[in-house]
């Protein structure tokens, strides 16, 4: 079963599971459901990567530190406190607190508690709150020493219009009507066209200055000279990636949108780690949706019909607004831990459209590293309609989530302008975009008159500099170099200048075939030639006394859409019917971490010439030919009808693929290339057939196999994944060519095989199968009191395999003895686990159902590691 999967990465979407593939776009050339999912952003990491993915972790960690040392003990204003009702005594959530005369400030949490930072000397703060009055307070430096109550006076609203009922929530009539009309309010479903300015930049959070002089730091000069120039909320910034984007935007319901990117200007960090972080500010939160999807997690709309569920709701006033009545209603969650939001709502009186969000997660929702999460959103009346104006999306993003504004982290910001919009614009402005994304052949080339006249919203002087720092910040050396060994840690390469050096993590293996394996390989880089690649290895094994090797080059058309041919030669042991998916069996850790002796090695000797097109329409089509030589094996020997040892066999193939990903938006570099995803079920078709006599190919014989994934959100009980795939082979061929089924004879959980099917132990020249997990996303878990604070989530998955198999391909090679094929009943496994664990652990207890032998087991508990929010 080749194997198709969705990764879900936070920071990292790319998945990098290091003891396998180490970059997308090559392992889409075998793959043709290398995909991931935007909208629940997670990777998986294997038990097996953990050593060499907690290096990269605490190598983050040390960069981050090295730039962005916080210092505690240096000069400056911390104040923490507490906001309360002057009448009632209640604390005031949500309330904004600056220092006065600055834009530094915060807000309160839920229980009216804030701290707040500056490194300068303050001697004031300004409060407001919605329904009470604004207000200034002194203090001086000794007052500050334990957490001062602030007492705020509430303000009298005169509602107009409302007509109250003594027993019902004013709010409630109002909200009734808003979700009654989100249909016709909400613009996902009106066909419309605008141009959108998009603006995001990514910090480093928390910089200070050091007090020491020590000369690491002078390299830092040009940050530091700007540093105090960068606050916002509390805190100080160091920026790593700026980008704006002017484009023409089509949204067509029921199709995929379409936008043809005008004019592009970016400055910052190439890194993947930066990179694929914006693919974050991609989501749509859209507050007429039920729930609205960010991470793996459904967030509960303030309009959802059951809303009443999970909020708490008050009509704050209401106000006349260029001839409009608007209602502000304020919301809080109703439970801890639910997956919800907190702040303002503005509703139109005559419509009952929303004209205005202000929204902030929930302190207590179960997503990791997440501090906050803020949107807020405003919409202009056409004469017709509310729609969209502005946006503004804030993240604030931690390795340990916390309150303490002095720890390192990374905070993220898109604004969003929206200008021209038409609803139902003529239908041929949008059949000249064909593609889903498109870029202007002029796109990149604009020039500094060009963006100052055509930015809706001006940069401000203190943005403008940040080109020209972010510029600066890549040109330190400490700084280039720490980045270079991140860079190495998260792609398995080392960069040389125009060679980089790896995978490090295939170095050394030890196996019962080999013994001690010794590697050596790498590839160029884009410094080299940035349409060509090449690549090769080197390996030897001390015990077999064999060289093992390979080369290959990869040359690039276009990079976008992608349009490459590569040529690749091999010659090393593989296991044949292992899951491409499981623990790769060339490094140190697979010997640790088999559960049984590796020796189902077999010499495979592979030349393949490929051309892969992406087409603008979300199609994908791949040709392959293969030409390999596959030898016997000790412990996978050929045998024939007359118990003679057959050297090898040869099969020459050609293959033809088509994969469809509707939706899927792709970040490409010159080489690499991040998909962030689809929303949409994918799909894709591989047929292929073999000819004898063609480059000495011994075999006639056809195959095709289909494969379906989908991953349905059912919030607000998580989501699901399940992939389907059926296959046929026609003729006949010896079991190396048959569809042997993928197993795993590890203690690494692999979501994609059967965990406790053995390496060659069923095969078929017929087959379907199903694979189906569901992540409950601590929907059980967070309802009981103690185990909620774990923030533990559940995980339940069901896995079935129908195969069947024709006595005629023993004809030239006999089956080894354990192989088979399966019988009338399909083969079943059962799964139930826990993730999450510690953020990073998962734990599954897995079942073998069926086709139970001494050599197999009925249970086992597995583990694997995956960074997800």
């Amino acid at each position: 079963m080749q194997a198709f999967f969705s990764n879900r990465v936070s920071l990292l979407q790319i998945h990098t599971s290091f003891f396998q593939i180490t970059h997308t776009s090559h392992a889409c050339m075998f793959f043709p459901f290398l995909t991931k999912k935007s909208k629940n952003l997670r990777i998986y990491f294997y038990l097996h990567s953990i050593w060499l993915q907690m290096k990269s972790y605490k190598l983050l960690i040390l960069l981050i530190s090295l730039i962005c040392w916080s210092s505690v003990f240096g000069k400056g204003t911390d104040i923490k406190g507490k906001i309360i009702n002057e009448q009632s005594g209640n604390p005031i959530p949500f309330a904004n607190i600056i220092f006065s005369g600055t834009s530094v400030g915060t807000k309160s949490d839920s229980v009216g508690t804030f701290h707040l930072h500056s490194d300068q000397n303050m001697t004031a703060i300004e409060i407001s709150a919605i329904g009470f009055k604004k207000k200034t307070f002194q203090f001086n430096q000794e007052i500050l020493s334990q957490p001062v109550v602030f007492a705020l006076k509430e303000t009298t609203y005169h509602l107009m219009e409302v007509v109250v009922n003594p027993t019902e929530n004013p709010a409630f009539p109002i909200l009734r009507k808003a979700i009654a009309r989100k249909k016709e309010n909400d613009p996902d479903n009106f066909t419309s066209s605008s141009r959108i300015y998009n603006k995001i930049e990514i910090d480093l959070k928390n910089i200070h200055k050091p007090s020491s002089n020590k000369k690491i730091w002078n390299q830092f000069e040009v940050v530091f000279n700007h540093i105090d120039t960068l606050k916002s909320e509390g805190s100080t910034f160091l920026p790593v990636f700026i980008t704006e984007t002017i484009s023409d935007y089509y949204h067509t319901t029921g199709s995929p949108d379409r936008e043809k990117i005008i004019a592009n200007k970016a400055s910052g960090l190439s890194t993947g780690i930066i990179a694929e972080y914006t693919g974050m500010f991609h989501y749509d939160i859209n507050p007429y949706l039920n729930f609205i999807n960010f991470s793996d997690i459904g967030l509960a709309s303030p309009l959802n019909r059951s809303g009443l569920q999970y909020y708490r709701y008050n009509l704050v006033d209401s106000t006349i607004v260029n001839g409009h009545k608007i209602y502000n209603l304020s919301f809080t969650p109703r439970h801890k831990q639910e997956p919800t939001f907190y702040g303002n709502v503005w509703i139109a009186d005559s419509t009952f459209a929303i004209t205005k969000i202000d929204w902030h997660i929930s302190k207590g929702t179960n997503i990791n590293f997440l501090n906050d999460l803020a949107v807020q959103r405003e919409y202009a009346y056409n004469g017709e309609k509310w729609i969209p104006s502005s946006e503004y999306l804030y993240l604030d993003f931690n390795i340990k989530k916390t309150n303490d504004i002095k720890l390192p982290g990374i905070i993220g910001r898109r604004t969003t302008s929206y200008e021209n919009f038409q609803l139902n614009p003529p239908s041929k402005n949008i059949s000249k975009q064909q593609a889903t994304v498109s870029i202007a052949d002029n796109a990149l080339n604009k020039t500094d008159q060009y963006w100052k006249e055509n930015r809706p919203i001006p940069l401000q002087p203190k943005e403008a500099e940040i080109y020209t720092m972010v510029d600066s910040v890549k040109k330190i050396p400490l700084f280039k170099t720490t980045a270079e060994y991140v860079r190495m840690l998260t792609l398995g390469y080392k960069e040389f200048g125009k060679f980089e050096f790896g995978p490090y993590y295939d170095i050394y293996a030890h196996n019962k075939i080999e013994g001690d394996r010794f590697r050596i390989g790498g590839r160029t880089t884009e410094k080299f030639d940035n349409k060509l690649r090449l690549n090769g290895f080197l390996a030897y094994g001390i015990k077999d006394n064999q060289f093992k090797y390979g080369a290959g080059t990869q040359y690039f058309f276009n990079a976008d859409p992608r349009f490459m041919a590569e040529i690749q030669y091999e010659h090393d042991y593989k296991i044949i019917g292992q899951s491409s998916t499981s623990l790769m069996q060339n490094n140190l850790l697979s010997s640790i971490l088999s559960r049984n002796s590796v020796t189902k090695f077999n010499m495979f000797s592979t030349a393949r010439f490929s051309i892969k097109r992406e087409w603008e329409n979300d199609l994908t089509n791949e040709i392959t030919l293969t030409s390999s030589k596959i030898g016997t094996g000790p412990f996978v020997p050929f045998i024939d009808n007359q118990n003679q040892v057959i050297d090898h066999l040869k099969y020459s193939e050609l293959s033809l693929l088509a994969r469809y990903a509707p939706g899927e938006y792709m970040i490409r570099g010159h080489f690499n290339q991040t998909s962030f995803g689809s929303n949409n079920p994918i799909a894709s078709i591989l047929f292929t057939h073999g000819f004898k006599n063609l480059f000495g190919g011994d075999y006639d014989y056809s195959k095709i196999r289909a494969d379906f994934f989908a991953f349905p959100t059912i919030n607000p009980i998580g989501y699901t994944e399940y992939w389907l795939q059926a296959g046929k082979i026609w003729g006949d061929v010896p079991f190396p060519l048959l569809q042997i089924h993928e197993g795993n004879e590890t203690y690494a959980f692999d979501p994609y095989s059967f965990n406790l099917m053995n390496y060659q132990e069923f095969a078929s020249d017929t087959y379907c199968a199903l694979l189906v997990e569901h992540h409950f996303q601590g929907y059980f878990l967070n309802k009981i009191p103690l185990i909620r604070l774990l923030k533990w989530r559940e995980v339940a998955g069901f896995r079935l395999l129908e195969g069947q198999l024709s006595n005629n391909h023993e004809k030239d090679i006999l089956f080894p003895s354990r192989l088979s094929g399966l019988g009338k009943t399909p083969y079943m496994e059962a799964s139930v686990g826990i993730e999450n664990i510690l953020k990073i652990i998962r734990v599954d207890g897995v079942w073998r159902l069926n086709y139970h032998t001494p050599d197999s087991k009925r249970f086992l508990l597995l583990l694997s590691l995956q960074f997800i929010l």
